[in-house]
């Protein structure tokens, strides 16, 4: 009989409890088997067709799409752990083999992954684990004899202590059942029924019981239950503790119970607590002061403190005195100065907060010291967040302001210019001067710019245009002067955007220069723009909206980015320079999503990085209009101007007279209110009121316009500010504005604003 391959894998696959499922190269499901869609809790059509995007976190299903890769790109086997967190919270841990998955041709066409549920190992080698790091410490430091049955009476665990207090070895009595060889024999019939009720839960109070020991001896304990359950709250049996309260050993036994209730506490409390004697001693280390430290108890137990408590002051490096003596002599609780910092066993240091106090028993003597401290490393990170961060708000204040006065100044040169340039007319030699002296005049707004990009700034001021000038001149200059070699492709028919050129500019620096900075040897950069349609997986993959979009990728040749941190590198303040911000990246995403797009990351270690950035395109908008900037439009009316800085004021009226319109100015909101007024009530309106945003000591454009709508809700108003990306810059519609000029400007830009609110031209 033929074997028939096709069927024999199809059941194989159905009758294995591992997870079988093939994916194709975008990591597309194309193939799981039954234990696959259970483990989903969906059916296999609703996974087939679909990523590990579509069920997992971003991060989790970029690092399974990162393995996809390694097997794909390597034609080998790759094997690993992997954890998965569920719905209810908890992880569920798998050994997965992922294979090339190849065609008839050898060709590899996709991944076949096998993946071992092993949650139960797991946990099993980390119960192992904490019960050989801890048991035999615990047991060693408690007084009590502890025994534990199952659900049948069977003794399944005896301490050392319970084997001493009764006389026999723990080989003698695990898998003993009632009676057990300590019961006297005229109390049998009570403790089984005692065993009965405490198996049963309705009777596990504290007794006092009388055991006989092997030699014949009575003796009385205390005894104390509890249930043994597991992790799904099933009883298991029960776990009872014996303590012996004979004759003189009473008030031990109540001492010890007491310390013995103490360590559970300090066991579980999230400080790290550190006991000794009046010698300096350790006599207890808490699990969280193991971690801290790097000492576990048996080791750290009997050792004096400046051994394991390794402190020193973080200025100026010196050891700090050692703080037991401190509490001895004093009797007062201390604490550590700042900048405490603590040095493990391993070499770790953290910086920590730390109080002293003495240890005193019921006469009020003192004992020993307890030691309690925290790791403050997150505190203090968080602390010099919140610094960084107001001392880039103050420097924010300042760029903005510095920036305002700048574009003042700069509106004053380059209207200036406009007006030589139309006095001496087109044909004059000195033209070509004035020209180069505006174009400079308009690379100085672009670095004012550059500055507001610091301050607390609005939504970008867009406007179309091609995008390659702008991406080819902002990497040069990021470039220039080092050993970079760069190279550009562009296609002709590469779609318009419209985008903030100074935010887009910005973009393109950051990212050049983290380029640049990875290669401090020299190598090369490649940059090129492409259309693309996304289609809907596409664009949820990348959490934008379907359409077209232009892609501008920059990859350079560097040592790449570790994947640990390659989650990171857009977060605020996240930096690997020591002299870095960590805002270079986190503000060009920002921007890159302020302009409805996205700003991606792809890095192979020692294989280079390549960012994408994607903006939405404008393929059925024309860039005719560019070729009307250079356009002066003339024209007649009645305007009056606004502006605090008398500089600009005198400049800008000049502007408005050679376009031919009759100009009256104000240097505040109060006298635009007055002069509006009066021109009404004469019959003499004026056609459009020009505001500067912001007057210092006065109201600026959006107080005033607020108050000239109530005079005439039809006044057409344009405003006007050096802070370009001041939210109603970018909004101005929104605010009742009929337009906007952004300081500096020029007269083309200034008549063809104009020009459109008159409905001239």
């Amino acid at each position: 009989m033929k074997l028939d391959e096709k069927n024999l894998l199809k059941a194989l696959s159905e009758s294995t409890n591992d997870y079988i499922y093939v994916k194709d190269l975008n990591g597309v499901y194309i193939f799981v088997n039954s234990n696959t869609a259970r483990f989903y809790n969906l059916t296999k059509n609703e996974i087939l067709g679909k990523t590990d995007f579509d069920f997992f976190p971003a991060d989790l299903a970029n690092e399974f799409r990162a393995r996809d890769q390694m097997v794909i790109q390597s034609g080998h086997i790759q094997c690993h752990e992997e954890s998965v967190r569920t719905k209810d919270g908890g992880y569920v841990y798998t050994l997965t083999n992922k294979v090339p998955y190849r065609d008839e041709d050898g060709q590899i066409i996709g991944v076949v992954g096998i993946s071992r549920d092993i949650t139960d190992r797991k946990k099993m080698e980390e119960r192992l684990r904490v019960d050989s790091a801890f048991r035999k410490p615990i047991e060693e430091s408690m007084i009590a004899g502890i025994a534990a049955v199952d659900t049948e009476s069977k003794l399944i665990y005896v301490n050392s202590t319970f084997c001493k207090m009764v006389g026999y070895s723990e080989e003698e009595l695990i898998g003993k059942i009632p009676p057990y060889p300590y019961w006297p024999e005229e109390d049998q019939v009570r403790f089984k029924e005692l065993m009965k009720h405490r198996l049963e839960g309705t009777d596990i109070r504290e007794l006092e019981l009388k055991f006989r020991r092997r030699n014949g001896e009575l003796f009385y304990v205390v005894s104390r239950a509890a249930p043994l359950e597991d992790e799904r709250g099933n009883r298991r049996g029960i776990l009872a503790s014996y303590y012996d309260i004979t004759d003189k050993k009473r008030q031990e036994a109540e001492i010890s119970a007491e310390r013995e209730r103490l360590l559970v506490t300090l066991w579980s409390i999230g400080d790290a607590v550190v006991t000794t004697d009046q010698d300096g001693k350790v006599t207890l280390i808490n699990p969280v002061a193991q971690e801290l430290t790097g000492w576990n108890h048996l080791e750290a137990v009997g050792r004096r403190l400046s051994e394991v408590f390794d402190v020193y002051n973080e200025l100026t490096g010196q050891p700090i005195d050692d703080p037991v003596t401190k509490v001895i002599s004093t009797g007062q609780i201390i604490t550590l100065a700042n900048h405490t910092v603590l040095k493990s066993r391993l070499g770790r240091t953290r910086p920590i907060a730390d109080s002293g106090a003495p240890i005193r028993n019921r006469e009020g003597e003192i004992i020993g010291v307890v030691l309690v401290f925290r790791d403050v490393t997150l505190e203090q990170q968080m602390r010099d967040e919140v610094l960084k961060k107001l001392k880039l708000d103050s420097l924010g204040l300042l760029a903005g302001g510095i920036a305002h006065d700048f574009n003042n100044i700069l509106a004053a040169i380059l209207g200036n210019i406009s007006l030589a340039k139309i006095d001496l007319g087109t044909e004059s030699p000195s033209i070509r001067y004035l020209t180069e002296t505006e174009q400079a005049t308009l690379r100085a707004r672009d670095l004012a710019s550059q500055l507001l990009a610091f301050s607390k700034g609005g939504a970008p001021q867009k406007r179309l245009l091609s995008i390659r000038n702008l991406i080819v001149d902002s990497s040069r200059f990021a470039l220039r002067g080092s050993n970079i070699k760069f190279n550009f492709y562009f296609p002709e028919n590469l779609w318009p955007v419209e985008i903030d050129s100074s935010q887009i500019t910005q973009v393109v620096h950051n990212i050049v220069i983290n380029a640049r900075q990875a290669m401090p040897g020299g190598g090369e950069i490649f940059i090129s723009g492409n259309n693309m349609e996304l289609n809907s997986q596409m664009a949820k993959h990348l959490m934008l909206p379907a359409g077209r979009y232009i892609t501008l990728s920059f990859k350079d040749l560097g040592p790449g980015i570790s994947p640990d941190i390659i989650n990171k590198i857009f977060d605020p303040f996240f930096t690997t320079k020591r002299s870095g911000s960590g805002l270079g990246l986190f503000s060009s995403y920002t921007i890159a999503k302020n302009h409805d797009g996205t700003l991606t990351v792809d890095s192979k270690v020692n294989y280079g990085s390549n960012f994408t950035l994607y903006l939405p395109a404008s393929p059925e908008k024309s860039l005719s209009e560019e070729s009307s900037r250079d356009t002066i439009i003339y024209g007649t009316g009645r305007i009056l101007l606004m502006d605090d800085d008398q500089m600009v004021r005198t400049m800008t009226a000049e502007l408005l007279k050679k376009l031919g319109y009759e100009v009256e100015t104000a240097n505040k909101g109060e006298e635009v209110l007055e002069k509006y007024q009066k021109a009404t009530e004469e019959k003499r309106p004026y056609e459009i009121v020009i505001m500067d945003l912001t007057v210092p000591g006065g109201k600026g454009g959006k107080d005033t316009l607020d108050e000239l709508l109530i005079l005439d809700p039809n006044v057409k108003a344009v405003v006007s500010s050096g802070y370009s990306n001041d939210p109603i810059m970018a909004e101005f519609e929104a605010h009742g504005f009929k337009g906007c000029v952004a300081k500096p400007y020029r007269i083309e830009d200034l008549s063809r604003v104009i020009s459109r609110i008159m409905g001239s031209g």
